[in-house]
């Protein structure tokens, strides 16, 4: 019993952690995704417009989960509005959700 406890422990300690990975979803401006705009080849001209203009990047992955880019911006922003395949660590939940991207290819 003390085995299963010290496991459960364990497990959910290491809940919130994110770990590095490899993931394919579409860039886009944050407004945008955030309003369920983001994930398609139509929306990339106007998140490249709105990126521009200061607007923040976003990674909308396969499940359609929308993560603000706060690592890696400068390796996203020729890839806006583009499926992609990105490097790095994805998380958090809701509005706290970010991106730590070290790779972006199309």
């Amino acid at each position: 019993m003390k085995r299963f406890f010290a496991l459960a422990s364990i497990m959910m300690m290491t809940a919130g952690l994110s770990f590095a990975g490899e993931y394919t979803g579409y860039l886009s401006d944050l407004k945008c995704a955030k309003a369920g705009k983001g994930a398609s080849d139509g929306h990339a001209g106007c998140a490249q417009n709105c990126v521009k203009g200061g607007g923040d990047i976003a990674f909308v992955n396969a499940d359609g989960k929308v993560y603000k880019v706060t690592a890696g911006a400068d390796l996203a922003k020729a890839h806006v509005g583009h499926k992609v395949t990105v490097d790095g660590m994805l998380e958090g939940e809701g509005d706290a959700a970010v991106a730590k991207l070290t790779k972006v290819s199309m």
